[in-house]
C-alpha cells in the first residue's frame, strides 16, 4: 500500500524515547511510512525501529557512516520519502491523537498548500495545552508573506507542519550549500523553505505532542548565537538574490537580530563564559568555538556590543515605562 505521508524522524541515542513517537505513529489509521535516520547512537537503533513495522506502516531505516547531525539527516529522509507530503518529527517527541494527522492529510489534499501548519500539544502538562506560539498564525498565506509572517515570528520549527516534497527535493542543494551544519539548523530550513512557498494554509488541528525541557534553552547558547549570526551574515544576501521585498528582507533581519541576542541573555544567564574562562586562562582560550565557525574576535566583539546595546536599550524602555506607569 502506497503510503500518503511520509514521516521523517532523526534520531541519536534516542533508545529511550524512540519507542513512545512510533507507538503514537502506530496509533494513525492510515497508510504512513516512517523514515528513522539513525545519526550513528552509540547504540543502533536498526532492530527496535523495523519491529514497528505493520500493514499500514512501512518504515525504513538509514545510517549515515559518519554522524551528519540533525539538518543532514532531515535531508537524507527527505531525499528517500516517497509520499508526495511529508513531515517532520523528533525522536523525543509523539504525534497527538489518533484521527488528527489523518485529517490534516486530507486537508492538504484538498486545498493543496505548500504548507500546512496545525497545532502543537504541550505534553509536559497535567492537561491538553496548545503551545500558542508554535501553532498557525493565519488562515491562509501567499508568496513573501509566508516568510514575514510565519517564519519570521518564531515559528520555525519543522515539526506541526505539512510539505509539499517536491519542493523540498528541489531546495536540497541549496540547504547543503548552507554554512550551519547544526545549532538552529531548523530555523535556517524553516526560512529557506518559507521564502519559495507560494501557499501556506494554517488549521486548528492539534497534530504534535512536544516535550518541553525548559533547561534545554541555556545549553549550547553560545554556539547558537553563532550559527544565528552566520544565518543572518548568508540568508539576508540570498534573500536579496531572490528578489525578495526590502520590507520583508528587513523583517527577517530584525528577528535575526533579536534570536541573536536572546542567545547571548541565554548564555550570559547561565554564566557560560565565566565557566568557559575557569577551565582556560584568556590567553589559551582564544574564543575556540568562535573559530570553528570561522568568526572572527572582532566579529565575536561586534556581536556581544550590538547585543548589549540592544539589551540595554530594551531595560531601559522598560524601566521608562514602569517608572511612568
Amino acid at each position: 500500500m502506497k503510503p500518503i505521508l511520509s514521516i521523517i524522524v532523526p534520531a541519536h541515542n534516542a533508545n529511550a524515547t524512540l519507542p513512545r513517537l512510533l507507538e503514537s505513529i502506530s496509533a494513525q489509521n492510515l497508510p504512513l511510512e516512517i523514515i528513522v535516520v539513525d545519526d550513528c547512537s552509540d547504540e543502533p537503533c536498526k532492530r527496535l525501529a523495523l519491529s514497528f513495522r505493520g500493514p499500514k506502516l512501512d518504515i525504513r531505516y538509514i545510517r549515515p557512516p559518519q554522524q551528519v547531525f540533525t539538518k543532514e539527516a532531515r535531508l537524507l529522509g527527505l531525499e528517500t520519502a516517497s509520499a508526495e507530503i511529508v513531515t517532520f518529527a523528533d525522536a523525543d517527541d509523539v504525534l497527538y491523537g489518533t484521527d488528527q494527522i489523518g485529517a490534516a492529510v486530507e486537508l492538504f489534499q484538498r486545498q493543496e498548500p505548500d504548507i500546512l501548519h496545525c497545532g502543537t500539544v504541550n505534553m509536559a502538562a497535567t492537561s491538553t495545552c496548545e503551545i500558542s506560539w508554535y501553532g498557525p498564525v493565519a488562515a491562509e498565506l501567499s508568496n513573501w508573506e509566508i516568510i514575514e509572517r510565519c517564519a519570521a515570528h518564531s515559528r520555525y520549527s519543522v515539526w506541526g507542519k505539512f510539505y509539499r516534497r517536491s519542493l523540498w527535493q528541489r531546495l536540497i542543494p541549496e540547504a547543503r550549500n548552507f554554512p550551519v551544519r547544526r545549532f538552529l539548523e531548523d530555523v535556517y530550513l524553516s526560512f529557506l523553505y518559507a521564502l519559495h512557498a507560494k501557499r501556506y494554509i494554517g488549521a486548528p488541528i492539534l497534530v504534535y505532542g512536544y516535550h518541553i525541557d525548559p533547561s534545554k534553552k541555556y545549553t549550547r547558547a553560545l554556539d547558537r548565537m553563532f550559527a544565528a549570526n552566520i544565518i543572518r551574515r548568508d540568508f539576508i544576501p540570498y534573500m536579496h538574490k531572490c528578489a525578495c521585498p526590502e520590507d520583508t528582507v528587513m523583517a527577517i533581519e530584525i528577528h535575526l537580530r533579536r534570536l541573536i541576542l536572546k542567545q547571548v541573555a541565554f548564555w550570559l544567564t547561565d554564566f557560560s563564559l565565566l565557566q568557559e574562562l575557569e577551565k582556560e586562562n584568556v590567553e589559551s582560550f582564544n574564543f575556540s568555538r568562535a573559530l570553528t565557525v570561522g568568526m572572527s574576535h572582532r566579529e565575536l566583539l561586534r556581536i556581544l556590543l550590538e547585543s548589549n546595546a540592544l539589551l540595554a536599550s530594551m531595560l531601559t524602555s522598560m524601566i521608562w515605562k514602569t517608572s511612568i506607569g
